[in-house]
Order: structure tokens, then sequence, then C-alpha cells
């Protein structure tokens, strides 16, 4: 390891030392978002491209499906599930979709398949993804798990998706909560189990979790602002502008960028 990298290390398990010991009543816990923040990308978007091209879609959650896409593109829907994949992730970046309406549309479109098949479809977009985790924020994470600081994980995704790239990835988690899809004996249903967890949604996750208030937040969408409002410390992770912008009067911020952290407020 060079001189460089040994300072960008200390840095990081400085953070986590300062989890465990983290005044009241904050936890010595750390809270993490997973889609942008653990990884490059999105979990999300990869199970959707990936459901829509190269896995059959029930019939049940096709008609869903197109019924959002009726509603967002009108006539102008692709009839090509693929390039219906792209043109929903389009939408949305592009402001015409809100990001509880992606989320949903993606998951429930998971769902209508025995749990086998969901299982391998999860399996080989986690296989992928786990080659995406940050080098800095596995860093933290194995550190963590070397100091006993436990990681709650946070997420829009579908909840066993984020678990199962975790442990291909071969990081140690204590909870997941994110998108549930409704089971029903060995079928996987379209329709989701309960709220996603989005913005505030992220607080009632981690206090159901008996993870609140932790002591490091990590995060990198505007989205994540209300959770890491409430951390002792926020890591904002190659952050978006919206999230820069919404934790810029917060204290305890540091920003964590090709794996250097800085106190200081970067151009994004």
């Amino acid at each position: 390891m060079s001189h460089d990298e040994s300072i960008k290390a200390e840095g990081l398990r400085g953070l986590v030392r300062a989890a465990r010991t983290a005044p009241a009543p904050y936890r010595p816990i750390i809270a993490t978002d997973a889609d942008g923040t653990l990884w490059e990308g999105d979990i999300g978007d990869d199970l959707f491209i990936e459901a829509l091209t190269h896995h059959p879609v029930g019939p049940e959650a096709l008609a869903g499906l197109l019924s959002g896409a009726r509603e967002v593109f009108g006539d102008d829907a692709p009839s090509d599930l693929g390039e219906l994949a792209l043109a929903f992730i389009g939408a949305y970046r592009a402001g015409r979709m809100s990001i509880e309406h992606i989320c949903k549309i993606q998951s429930e479109v998971l769902g209508d398949r025995s749990r086998l098949a969901l299982d391998a479809l999860l399996s080989r977009v986690a296989e992928r993804v786990a080659e995406r985790i940050r080098p800095a924020v596995r860093l933290i994470v194995e550190e963590a798990g070397r100091e006993g600081v436990e990681v709650h994980v946070v997420t829009g995704s579908l909840e066993a998706a984020v678990a199962t790239t975790l442990r291909r990835a071969g990081l140690t988690h204590a909870t997941v909560s994110g998108a549930t899809l409704r089971t029903e004996g060995d079928r996987v249903l379209p329709t989701l189990a309960r709220p996603i967890p989005l913005h505030g949604g992220k607080v009632d996750a981690l206090q159901a979790a008996g993870a609140w208030p932790p002591a490091l937040g990590m995060g990198d969408g505007g989205w994540d602002a209300t959770f890491l409002g409430g951390c002792a410390v926020a890591l904002l992770v190659h952050p978006s502008p919206a999230l820069l912008d919404a934790m810029t009067p917060a204290p305890g911020v540091m920003i964590l960028r090709d794996g250097c952290v800085s106190s200081r407020t970067p151009a994004p």
C-alpha cells in the first residue's frame, strides 16, 4: 500500500472508529443506502433490463407494466419490452417519473414468477453488481465488521436483490430494508408487501430495524437527505447535486470521492 493509499485508508477507518464511540443518543452503527453508495449504478435498473430482455414476464406482471407504460408514455410506449425498460429509465432521469413510481414498477414486474425463478434472476444480476462495489466503501464495511459496528442497509430497490449482492460480495450486514413483494406458496406476486422505504420512509425502516439514530450514515442521492440528516455524521458518497444542496446547511457532513474523505464540499 502506498503512502497516499495508507492515508486514505486511515481516514475511512477513522470514520468507523468514530461510529463505534458515538455519544448518546446515537447508536454505534452505520446506516447506508445501496445503489450509488455501496456500488456504482443501480441494481433496480439492472434487474429491470434483465427481467424484460432475458426472462419471461408473467401475465399479471405484464399487465401492470403495460398499464404503467400507458400512464407515462400514452400511445408512444415502445412495444419491445427491452426498449420499454430503457424508456422508463430515461423518463425517470428526465424528471417525468418520481422515484416512488419507477421503484414500484421496477419491483412489481419481478413478481408473478416462482421463488426459484426469481432467485435465479437475482443471482445473475447480483454477480455483476458485486463487481461494482466501491473499494472505499468496501473498506468501511469490512472495518465495521472488525470493530463490531453493525451495518444496516436501507434501499428503494428490491430487498432480496440487495441482500443477495452483499452476500455475493462478501460484505457482512445486519439488516437490509427495501422493496418487498407479496408471496403465495412458492410464488412471488407482482404486488408490493409494504411501502418502499424512500425519503422519510428510510427513517421509518431504520427505526423498525432498531437502527435509529445511526452514528454514521452513507448516501448518494437527494432522497437520502432525510435519513442522513438524523445521523451524527453523514458521509456523502459521490453525491448528486441534489444531495449536496440538501445537506449544505447540515453539520457533521463529510464527502467521499475517489477514496478520499473531506469535510469540505467540493464542486459537483
